[in-house]
């Protein structure tokens, strides 16, 4: 997406930088202490010798002269205040001592020690960050240095969400004989909670083609992606792949080799418009929006990277496979003996949410795993 906005600095984590970065002064724009301590000219200082000191400098750069000093021009100086000119030194407290309201220097100091000296970070109109990049805690105080409270960003999807199936039923109801509690729709909407899209509308429809047809047309009117998840398979009553083939001008891709999240399906319309049908599954929806939406949500984020956090660990135990898909196995991290490991969660099928509602971490199998191997895993 090429949908660019302006926000505060403070709104605007894990956004993509939609403009170019640069300093409007020195940074620092002035020599800086980097220490409380004294401010002195370094040729003059010699250790076993009191000195006076002449005054106090404040963060602010105010001077509080005390006496008059014919000391060189000792000062006391606080972090991140102006060095004094004249000054091409800062000795730090722990450095000194104080006898008979004399200063004594146990070191002595080096030109600009403890000095951040103007424009050592950066010179004036030096691009810092470029278009691009990728707003997080380390750049947003560099962002703030440079004069901006306000930057332009590359928008994120806006997002709709909807749930399919005649079984479906709110939470608050007790289930009758057939019916299921939609997990999915709470799935779904915290999913664009996390990653912090706008969620647009949201919606659960039984299995009907007219009425599912009409609830996804309305929400690629309004949305840059549309999530549903049921009727991907091959039942009777699977209308969503049907429906997605009909109206994409594209489809990326249907059925993948991943267990859970087989019948997965993506497709794209003519205006840049995205599909994502997921299995009615629970565990299989999990999956996917991380291992397959969160990839999508980041590309059309303009995010160059959009590779999942992972790391390797050692296999708990063994692991079966005998087919010849790629499998998302859910387990739990921990550290033994200094070794990182990963233990496998036992669950009965993609419908078994209860079993992997104390993990979020999962284990990328492509074949038979030993006890002790090392496998990936996904945060």
């Amino acid at each position: 997406l090429k949908k660019i906005e302006t926000r505060d600095i403070f709104d605007c984590g894990r956004y993509i930088l939609a403009q170019d970065i640069s300093t409007d002064t020195d940074l620092p724009p002035f020599n800086r202490s980097l220490r409380d301590g004294f401010a002195v000219c370094s040729k003059n200082i010699e250790l076993n010798r009191g000195y006076d000191v002449a005054g106090e400098i404040a963060a602010t750069g105010q001077k509080e002269n005390k006496k008059k000093s014919g000391d060189n021009g000792i000062y006391r100086i606080m972090t991140g205040a102006p060095v004094p000119a004249g000054a091409d030194a800062v000795v730090q407290i722990e450095d000194t001592v104080q006898k008979n309201q004399k200063i004594y220097f146990l070191k002595k100091p080096e030109k600009n020690n403890f000095i951040g000296v103007k424009g050592s970070d950066s010179k004036k109109n030096k691009i810092v960050l470029r278009a691009g990049s990728l707003i997080g805690e380390r750049n947003i105080p560099l962002i703030a240095a440079c004069g901006h409270e306000k930057i332009k960003v590359y928008s994120r999807p806006e997002v709709s969400i909807i749930t399919t199936g005649d079984e479906l039923i709110s939470p608050a109801q007790k289930p009758e004989f057939g019916q299921i509690r939609d997990s999915n729709f709470y799935s779904l909407k915290f999913f664009c909670a996390k990653y912090g899209l706008k969620n647009n509308s949201a919606a659960a429809i039984p299995d009907n083609k007219k009425m599912i047809l009409k609830s996804v047309k309305a929400a690629l009117n309004k949305n840059d992606l549309l999530v549903v998840t049921g009727g991907v398979s091959m039942g009777e009553y699977d209308f969503v792949h049907l429906i997605i083939k009909e109206i994409c001008d594209e489809i990326l891709f249907y059925k993948i080799a991943i267990k859970p999240g087989k019948p997965v399906i993506l497709g794209r319309t003519k205006n840049n418009k995205y599909i994502a049908g997921l299995p009615g599954n629970p565990v299989s929806v999990i999956t996917a929006l991380e291992m397959i939406v969160k990839p999508v949500v980041k590309k059309l984020s303009n995010f160059n990277e959009i590779e999942n956090d992972f790391i390797y660990a050692g296999a708990g135990a063994s692991y079966k496979k005998n087919d010849d898909r790629l499998h998302f196995a859910p387990g739990v991290i921990s550290n033994l003996n200094d070794k990182t490991n990963f233990s496998f969660i036992k669950f009965n099928n993609s419908g078994d949410v209860a079993a992997v509602c104390n993990t979020l971490n999962f284990a990328e199998i492509n074949s038979p795993v030993n006890k002790g191997d090392k496998i990936k895993i996904y945060l």
